[in-house]
């Protein structure tokens, strides 16, 4: 009986001693260590670290009662902590471990991650709920997060202004492409209307430089056919001068009322005219469309005009719609321009040969002598019949 009592006391000393020491360490640890039991719950045990991290005392958390011990987690998070803890002593499964966050006595919201483990209080089930405050970490983690968010802005906003200066860039060169292509073709024209000027200039055979006058304005504007048509005064009406392209033989010599046609309003108008689609115009005489079975869409006609007297008409045709606009009135008008003064140099210049040649057969048939002397002495001219008066040859 005394060795049973001396080990029974031994015994209960060892066991004090270990509570001691078990009290020591939970009193003294880092972490936030209670002890939570009954349905709903309450705090049986709560560790000075509890106390600091809630702002309660410890006999303030163990005065508590279920739904105060529940207002301590925040509204957010309450409801799945709670079922989380009833689960736990229930003995239903659920999640160890987790992280929620807490209502401080001064308002204040921490965050901490917890572990729950099932013990015995008093005879009966309980759970041991440990935490660590993370609120550093998380405040760390919003910090990353949202520096990670700043970064994707402004990445994000970095990445259009490149886009849109790529889109600048490449609006730029598109435009300086045009801009170059534009200035090639003008350059092209101006070297069309100055060969044209040279051969017209240079040229007595009219026909011939006006058919490379034709050939070379419908090659430029990429055009199906050209034509020129000249004013008749006696008969009112325009003649077919000259043509390019398809069907050329069929126009060439073609005679149109002035009254009739794109051409006939052009004279009647004085005017030039861009025609977009010549189906839908009640101006367009068909029956040359008829006559060569091309149907003519789009058309060019620019007036001749030499000092307001109207010569007649220049005309590029196409078979699309839409295949001309003001550039190419602009080409054509100087090259119509230099034409007309050929055409008109032409026929004063045969004019003036005619004439010539008429009165120096007038004065050759006439019967008396006739000489022409220079302010030298020497005789520029004389008729046969002052040959033969003095009996010299001519």
């Amino acid at each position: 009986t005394v060795e049973m009592a001396l080990y029974k006391h031994a015994m209960e000393q060892r066991l004090r001693e270990s509570e001691q020491r078990y009290r020591t360490l939970v009193e003294h640890s880092l972490q936030g260590i209670m002890i939570i039991q009954g349905m709903p719950a309450s705090i049986v045990f709560a560790n000075a670290q509890v106390s600091l991290s809630t702002g309660y005392s410890v006999e303030a958390l163990l005065d508590m009662t279920p739904a105060d011990a529940a207002a301590l987690i925040h509204a957010e998070d309450r409801q799945k902590i709670l079922g989380y803890l009833e689960d736990h002593l229930g003995g239903r499964s659920a999640p160890a471990s987790g992280s929620f966050r807490f209502v401080r006595r001064d308002g204040r919201l921490r965050w901490v991650q917890y572990f729950v483990s099932s013990v015995e209080s008093s005879g009966g089930p309980a759970l041991q709920v440990a935490f660590v405050d993370i609120t550093a970490r998380k405040r760390a983690e919003t910090a990353l997060q949202q520096a990670h968010d700043d970064l994707e802005i402004r990445v994000e906003e970095r990445t259009a202004e490149l886009v849109e200066v790529n889109e600048r860039l490449r609006s730029e060169i598109a435009v300086r492409h045009r801009a170059e292509q534009a200035l090639q073709q003008r350059n092209r024209e101006l070297e069309m209307l100055h060969r044209v000027s040279q051969d017209l200039s240079s040229s007595l055979n009219l026909r011939r430089v006006l058919t490379n006058a034709l050939d070379e304005a419908r090659h430029l504007l990429n055009a199906v056919g050209s034509t020129v048509w000249l004013v008749d005064p006696e008969r009112d009406e325009l003649a077919c001068w000259q043509a390019t392209g398809p069907h050329s033989e069929v126009l060439h010599g073609w005679h149109l009322p002035i009254s009739e046609g794109f051409v006939g309003w052009v004279i009647r108008s004085g005017e030039s005219v861009i025609v977009p689609d010549a189906r839908v115009d009640e101006r367009h005489f068909k029956g040359i469309d008829q006559e060569t079975g091309e149907e003519i869409r789009s058309l060019l006609c620019v007036p001749w005009k030499v000092a307001d007297r109207l010569l007649g008409v220049l005309q590029v045709v196409d078979r699309m719609p839409n295949r001309f606009e003001a550039t190419d009135l602009a080409l054509l008008e100087p090259l119509a321009a230099s034409t007309a003064i050929a055409i008109d140099n032409a026929r004063l210049y045969t004019e003036a040969d005619r004439l010539s040649r008429f009165n120096e057969g007038m004065v050759r048939s006439m019967q008396e002598g006739i000489l022409v002397e220079a302010t030298d002495g020497r005789f520029t001219y004389a008729n046969p019949a002052a040959s033969q008066m003095l009996g010299l040859s001519l």
